[in-house]
């Protein structure tokens, strides 16, 4: 018998049941919180709120009244429950806590398939992030005064982006009113490291609402509202001089949270639907039970009906089963190899090597919340980084998935060309500190010196022509470019505003990077006059120096889904302007920008890799030499791995320039250098 099982009736699963609860109004005499249970039927359409919260700390519980009878909660719903119950009249809300028998098993496995119906057809979710402290209270105040000052369509909630005035204005608002300061820094300090940011359930819960309503003790402010004075206060660049900090560090990776549960909401009402991969592969969010890194999204997702996918909270299903269902089904429905790109072969005991762990989710190179090591790269794979991108790579051509999944011990059997193998291997670049700009310029020289040796023997093959650029003149532009990229105010990549927030002294980083150019040039002037009149050719046609350009930027834009074309590439080379986002200035610098910008961000926790036949590329830091450089049916990108006895091992996704469009499938002048093969990699 389960705890509680006088209270819990059983649901009829045919008929769509959930259980509300009633909060009765608060009593005179006493401060018991008193509840009812009562069964509805979602086909019919009952009138109730939805609590989106965390639940906290399970050891000390607080008692309520619930059908008359003692029911033990945690701390924070317990706060929850008196703050949101009303003094004149009951209240109905959906709480995961008391609406589910948390003893059965079975219950929450079917109830979870009910989760996007639930907070969808509520009247309004109510996302609680805790009691009223002074400084919660202050941060949510500031964000409505900014949000009175600007004008945007809270509607639109999140489509209309604020106009750079309001933004101008906001910035101007918090770095000159005194009074605003303390309340400025609590909203990093305070309310961004409210837990419920971070948790994965509250991604679908907010993403589906009709409306949402921010609640902190007995203040609140609608959803849109929060949103847009955020996402004016990021771009404003205005930071508390704090920020830096690791304690603050948390609440700047909070934003990231919001512009993710932002864009799903767009998407959902746009109508579109991700795939359960695309949904996984793009959060961050963390989870009380692994399981839920898959389960808390289902709802959001296509094939939340699969077999392979239903929820199942039962002791013989661990965590490391439901992520090898997960790769299963990407296989035999979705025919892509696709998602064991994001494992980045790390290890874990009850998981093979190309089965990701997302109890341990990537830190993305440029994210400053975590510590400073054992960074992860923005997956090449477009749609892993935002649910609205199409997929640039098609490296296995038309050629769908060839494998199958072997359970015991966990093996991925599957078919794939054999490219080449890996010889040289560049030193990694990972930036994980303030000064990024001046850290790449140190980074890519020796990237630089490698590719000068390695092709040093090859000077019989190289025209000694006076046109066209070499890998020195590639390097020099690179550096003018990011010598004047840090003069630019407020540069932002794309996967973090947040970042632009952290780099405000601009005058030390310029003098840094200046510095750090001027190092550089001495380094290479002896090896210059060696090299510098030397063109080679690259091994699938076209200038060696073009080929290290484009596989520097993974041959896109920063915006990641824009390839780079001849007319783009002859942009690089144009004259740097002194501020490369000067309003006075050209396309041209907004393209250098744009350009330098995706550089920084692919080559950021990834490592220049060079391959026996000349192939040139960019790797995981972890490749080391010997490694085969493959394309898999089924797989977008090429990847690298490793023999380990008679298997092999996963080792990380790759960009091997010249071979991402399914050249090496659909031409067969590259194809018959190839040897297919099945790989068994565990």
């Amino acid at each position: 018998m389960t705890p509680y099982s006088n209270i819990y009736n059983p649901l009829d699963t045919e008929k769509s049941q959930i259980r509300l609860v009633t909060i009765h109004p608060k009593d005179q005499e006493s401060q018991q919180i008193r509840c009812d249970l009562e069964i509805c039927s979602l086909d019919e359409k009952p009138h109730y709120e939805a609590l989106s919260y965390v639940w906290g700390d399970q050891s000390h519980p607080l008692e309520i009244l619930l059908d008359g009878q003692v029911f033990l909660v945690g701390l924070n719903l317990a706060s929850a429950l008196g703050n949101l119950r009303l003094a004149d009249r009951p209240r109905r809300l959906w709480i995961d806590a008391i609406c589910i028998n948390q003893g059965d098993q079975e219950e929450r496995s079917s109830q979870v398939l009910l989760m996007r119906q639930i907070y969808s057809y509520a009247s309004r979710v109510v996302v609680w992030l805790g009691i009223d402290t002074p400084e919660n209270v202050s941060a949510l105040n500031l964000l409505r005064s900014v949000k009175e000052m600007i004008h945007v369509n809270e509607s639109v909630d999140g489509g209309e982006t604020p106009s750079q005035s309001d933004i101008a204005k906001v910035r101007n608002y918090l770095d000159t009113d005194m009074s605003t300061k303390e309340s400025h820094s609590f909203l990093f300090r305070d309310f961004l490291m409210q837990p419920w940011w971070g948790r994965v359930w509250v991604t679908q819960e907010v993403a589906v609402s009709s409306r949402a309503t921010v609640v902190i003790g007995e203040s609140e402010l609608e959803w849109s509202s929060v949103f847009n004075a955020i996402e004016t206060i990021a771009k404003s660049g205005a930071v508390p001089s704090q920020v830096g900090s690791p304690l603050y560090r948390k609440g700047l990776s909070s934003m990231n949270s919001v512009w993710n549960i932002v864009e799903l909401r767009r998407t959902v009402k746009q109508g579109f639907i991700p795939s359960i991969s695309t949904l996984i592969a793009a959060n961050r969010q963390a989870a009380t039970d692994p399981r839920d890194h898959v389960y808390a999204l289902l709802g959001l997702a296509k094939e939340n009906d699969n077999p392979l996918l239903r929820p199942n909270y039962l002791d013989s299903n661990p965590a490391s089963a439901v992520f090898l269902f997960l790769i299963e089904y990407s296989v035999r429905v979705e025919n892509s190899l696709d998602i064991i790109c994001l494992s980045q072969g790390r290890i874990r005991n009850d998981l093979p090597s190309w089965c990701p762990d997302w109890t341990q989710p990537p830190r993305l190179g440029w994210n400053f919340s975590s510590d400073l090591s054992d960074f992860a790269p923005f997956p090449l794979i477009p749609t892993y980084i935002s649910l609205l991108s199409n997929n640039l790579w098609h490296a296995c051509g038309s050629k769908s998935a060839a494998a199958r999944i072997i359970r015991s011990p966990p093996t991925l059997a599957c078919k794939g060309l054999v490219v080449d193998v890996v010889e040289v291997i560049g030193e990694p670049i990972v930036m994980g500190h303030l000064f990024v700009w001046n850290r790449h310029l140190i980074n890519l020289h020796p990237w630089e010196t490698l590719l000068l040796n390695h092709f040093e023997g090859l000077k019989s093959k190289a025209t000694q022509s006076a046109n066209g650029q070499s890998i020195f003149d590639v390097s020099d532009q690179y550096h003018r470019l990011v010598a004047s990229l840090a003069e630019t105010p407020n540069f932002a990549p794309r996967a973090s505003v947040s970042l632009a927030m952290i780099l405000r002294s601009q005058n030390a980083l310029s003098k840094l990077t200046y510095s750090s150019y001027r190092c550089l040039q001495k380094l290479r002037r002896k090896t210059r006059p060696l090299f510098q009149g030397f063109h080679f050719q690259y091994i699938t046609g076209g200038p060696l120096a073009e080929a290290y350009v484009r596989t520097l930027s993974t041959n896109r834009l920063s915006n990641g889904m824009t390839i780079i074309h001849e007319s783009h590439y002859k942009l690089f080379w144009s004259k740097v302007p002194k501020w490369l986002n000067d309003p006075a200035t050209t396309s041209t610098a907004q393209f250098q920008k744009s350009l330098v910008e995706n550089m920084m961000l692919s080559t950021c926790a990834r490592t220049l890799v060079l391959t026996k036949k000349g192939y040139l590329g960019l790797g995981p830091t972890n490749a080391q030499q010997g490694d085969l450089v493959c394309i898999l049916y089924g797989c977008s990108v090429p990847v690298i791995i490793r023999k380990y006895g008679q298997h092999y091992r996963f080792v990380g996704e790759s960009y091997i320039h010249g071979l991402m469009d399914g050249a090496a499938v659909d031409q067969p002048s590259l194809r018959d250098t190839m040897e297919e093969r099945e790989f068994v990699l565990r």
